[in-house]
């Protein structure tokens, strides 16, 4: 009986009442009326017999349809609007909740939320009558129904709450005290009593046999089945199968420590948090200007061709090739990692069809224990699938019909390496322990995008990779960082030294992600203060003027002799007046690999615009770019930006819609003005009358279907002190270094040294545009100048116009139309281990000849440059 069963001994409560003159206790039989959901049943009779046979209770009825009076249920939709019309109170209770039924997908379904109601408007009323329990009168064969039931909907964490004795979700006490006892037992006592209670059972509508291969059949009805056939024969695999979820512990329903349905009032399944700034998928955003040049650029450069001639590419052990430079084996990891959003960023069928030669490789060599990768078993180690997944993960966001053969390669992946994490095997190199969180990004897209039927496994294989990994909150404190020169740390800082994980360089970067992704399954909010404290450090102790980390493969504090196309210049410094082999002592710690030359403006660009809330799209990354993406409310937004930036402040924005759209800008800290106009907005915006979101940083502008926004704002010279009386110059987003001159000279062959992974022969292989370049200083390079001189120039007018084209390449010499001019003098300043040191103490520095007018220019333009100054009085 679909209600509230309260069977008690009547006569024992009437022989208490006349001993004591009260009542023991009170019970209140709530009888819930369904035909609104289940119009075959008739109730009516039982009901009067039950209210016959104990008259001494007190007795109730309410339409399932009454669970709508609910005020928690009062804002969740549960009616088509086209059902609806414009006023949802202009329906019936009634109307509404068969429409509401009949707009679900199927009948376990139907079932499924016509229980749910059910129990809510009970749990309701038991609060409303302000009952110590619920009194429930289902049977071991009911509850091990009930049991694989909701284990079969994924809903297995419930169970505690579904089939135990105990406290509900919602503050009242539910009892079954006929838990222990079989269908058929219950049954047959009731035909024993005297008078019998057999009239009292109320019988499922008659002939409804349910067939595995019906529609119609629902899992409630399969399960019903099924344990009514096993209760026959081996009634103590039901019983085993009710113990065992007894034995469940129930999760925390305090909405503080989670999230619950707004229906049923239970724990929502355990999942991650959300993006703020969502990515969008690759492909959906494609360069313009100059950023389209430059990665033209590459595609037609070396990062483009590596595939053809480089050993590390086009003969690696992943393509059944003998090449790899480390035994770690992750030069196609690498490699693909870049080279996929190199090719869907530009859509580029030559680099799409190299990216697909290699996956197919891969996938077709797949192991049969889902093992990605050359390795024998003894051999593994899961790292260099972490920049695999991330490849492959980004392949499916550009081609979806990828997918198919991805995806289930993956998961079989995934299973396996779960399998490895829970016996603590193939997870010891230091590389995967501390770079985990990049395959986390991988089986997070997988959990939101590509869930299975076991996300647990999913959630597991999270946690596992962060408990057995290295913990970067722990380094983020006072007391582990270290903040002084890498240099000057005695004993000094080897491969072997506990803390050199974290000081790696290539690791230094991923350590600012990692407690983003790591909040992301774990929820623990002191991760984002503890990881915020390691950007911070890690920039202001280990960081240049242009924003990298300073690290020739290892940290090396702030100094600016230190550092981590066809031609491509790998060890970029502040302070590199000149460029070329060096003989003599190494003044770098080591150097790293040739292979992730892709990377870089790739990444830029697919994650220059990103999805805000449900329907908004933002610009993070400024940039000339134009994108088509569909938000999560259903809106579809086609948006052009026409910009010159960073060489000027203004963006042009153009856009078509489906719907209105919030447009999100990101404004830059060091903007000393704005001004937002638009054709679809009614007002110009200024400083004074939208100011930037607190939480993402953004201007927010609500805008309709089509139009145009312009978004310029103002920049002014700042200097940034990098110690020792020396200064680093910015106007806008770019960097300035002084000017030292170019001179080029480009051999016929490129250097032995150059040639070190390229095999045998290496020199037949090699293309032609490929060569050493030898860079030196025109200029005088060893020059202090007088801050209080600096001035701003330019050539560019601060519009967006598209047609105000910048030169090709424009990171080149001379071709960017900004520069900043000051007063300067040449000081004495040495030369140690073929690279200029530190400049010397302020007292210590005298002009050698006339002050004069130095230039500086936007840094990435000049291959050899000085981008930290001594400064002087000289005027």
């Amino acid at each position: 009986m679909p209600a509230v069963k309260c069977f008690d001994n009547d006569q024992q409560l009437r022989y208490q009442k006349a001993r004591t003159g009260r009542y023991p206790f009170q019970i209140h039989v709530l009888f819930v009326d369904m035909s609104a959901a289940l119009q075959f049943i008739e109730y009516t009779q039982p009901w009067r017999s039950l209210k016959e046979r104990f008259p001494s209770y007190s007795y109730t009825v309410a339409q399932l349809e009454d669970v709508f009076d609910l005020e928690s249920l009062d804002s969740v939709e549960t009616t088509p609007s086209s059902e609806l019309g414009a006023d949802h109170t202009a329906i019936s209770k009634q109307n509404r909740l068969e429409a509401f039924l009949a707009g679900l997908p199927s009948a376990t379904s139907r079932a499924d939320m016509i229980e749910i109601l059910r129990s809510r408007l009970v749990k309701a009323f038991a609060g409303r009558k302000n009952c110590d329990s619920i009194v429930y009168g289902d049977s071991t064969t009911r509850l091990a129904e009930r049991t694989m039931t909701e284990t079969a909907k994924g809903r297995g964490g419930a169970l505690p709450w579904l089939t135990a004795d105990g406290q509900s979700p919602h503050g009242v006490k539910v009892v079954y005290p006929m838990r222990d006892l079989l269908r058929k037992e219950i049954t047959a006592y009731m035909a024993m009593t005297n008078p019998p209670l057999t009239h009292l059972v109320v019988e499922t509508k008659p002939g409804t046999t349910a067939s595995a291969s019906s529609k119609d059949t629902t899992i409630e009805e399969l399960m019903g089945q099924y344990f009514a056939s096993v209760e026959q024969n081996y009634p103590s695999i039901v019983a085993n199968v009710v113990r065992t979820s007894s034995r469940l512990a129930a999760p925390s329903t305090d909405p503080a420590e989670g999230r619950l349905c707004q229906v049923c009032r239970l724990p929502l399944a355990k999942g991650i948090n959300a993006f703020t700034f969502m990515p969008l998928p690759l492909g959906s955003i494609k360069p313009l200007g100059w950023l389209n040049d430059q990665m033209r650029l590459m595609s037609n450069g070396l990062a483009g061709h590596e595939y053809a001639f480089y050993p590390i590419v086009s003969d690696s052990v992943w393509l059944g090739g003998q090449s790899e430079y480390s035994g770690l084996n992750e030069g196609i990891p690498y490699w693909l990692n870049g080279l996929v959003p190199l090719a869907y960023g530009l859509d580029d069928d030559r680099l799409k069809g190299q990216t697909d030669d290699v996956v197919s490789y891969i996938l077709d060599n797949q192991q049969s224990d889902g093992w990605l990768g050359p390795e024998k078993s003894a051999d593994r180690d899961v790292w260099a699938r972490f920049p695999l997944c991330l490849g492959l993960m980004q392949l499916v966001e550009a081609d979806e019909s990828r997918s198919a053969r991805i995806i289930p390669a993956l998961y079989k992946f995934i299973t396996l390496m779960h399998r490895m994490l829970v016996h603590n095997i193939g997870y010891e190199q230091m590389w995967g322990r501390v770079r985990y969180p990049d395959m986390l990004i991988t089986l997070q897209w997988l959990f939101e995008k590509h869930p299975s039927n076991d996300t647990h496994q999913i959630l597991e294989t999270m946690s596992l990779l962060d408990r057995h990994g290295l913990r970067w909150a722990d380094y983020y404190n006072r007391g582990s960082y270290i903040s002084k020169d890498l240099d000057k740390v005695r004993p000094p800082i080897t491969a072997d030294s506990s803390v050199f994980p974290y000081v790696h360089g290539v690791n230094a970067a991923q350590g600012m992600k990692a407690g983003a992704a790591i909040y992301r399954f774990n929820d623990d909010a002191s991760l984002l203060d503890n990881t915020r404290n390691g950007v911070n450090w890690t920039l202001t102790y280990h960081g240049d003027p242009a924003g990298s980390i300073v690290g020739d493969e290892r940290e090396s504090g702030v100094a600016p002799n230190r550092g981590d196309l066809w031609t491509h210049q790998y060890l970029v410094v502040p302070n590199q007046p000149f460029a070329y082999s060096l003989d003599g002592p190494n003044p770098f710690w080591n150097t790293g690999d040739q292979i992730n030359m892709p990377q870089g403006l790739p990444k830029f660009l697919s994650a220059s615009f990103v999805q805000v809330g449900d329907n908004g799209l933002g610009h993070a990354l400024l940039s000339p770019a134009r994108v088509s993406t569909t938000l999560l409310s259903g809106t579809h937004v086609d948006l052009t930006c026409n910009t010159t930036y960073p060489f000027s402040n203004s963006l042009h924005y153009t856009f078509t819609a489906s719907a209105p759209f919030a447009l999100h800008l990101r404004l830059p800290a060091w903007a000393t003005d704005y001004e937002i106009t638009s054709t679809s907005s009614p007002n110009t915006h200024t400083a004074s009358s939208l100011v930037p979101d607190p939480h993402t940083g953004m201007l927010s502008l609500d805008v309709l279907e089509t139009g145009t926004v312009d978004f310029s704002f103002t920049a002014s010279i700042r200097t940034e002190d990098r110690g020792n009386d020396t200064i680093s110059i910015y106007h806008g987003a770019l960097l300035y270094a002084l000017d030292v001159g170019f001179s080029d000279t480009t051999t016929e062959d490129v250097s032995t040294s150059s040639t070190d992974n390229l095999g045998q022969n290496a020199a037949a292989r090699i293309p032609h545009q490929a060569h050493d370049h030898r860079i030196t200083n025109t200029k005088p390079w060893n020059i202090a100048i007088d801050p209080k001189t600096l001035e701003y120039h330019t050539t560019a007018t601060n519009t967006a116009d598209a047609s105000d084209a910048l030169p090709n390449p424009i990171w080149a010499y001379e071709a960017p139309p900004n520069s900043i001019t000051a007063k300067g003098c040449e000081i004495e300043w040495g030369i140690e281990k073929q690279l200029p040191t530190p400049p010397p103490a302020r007292d210590e520095r005298r002009c050698k000849g006339d002050v004069r007018e130095v230039v500086l220019r936007p840094y990435g333009s000049l291959k050899v440059h000085m981008a930290v100054l001594p400064v002087m009085e000289l005027v």
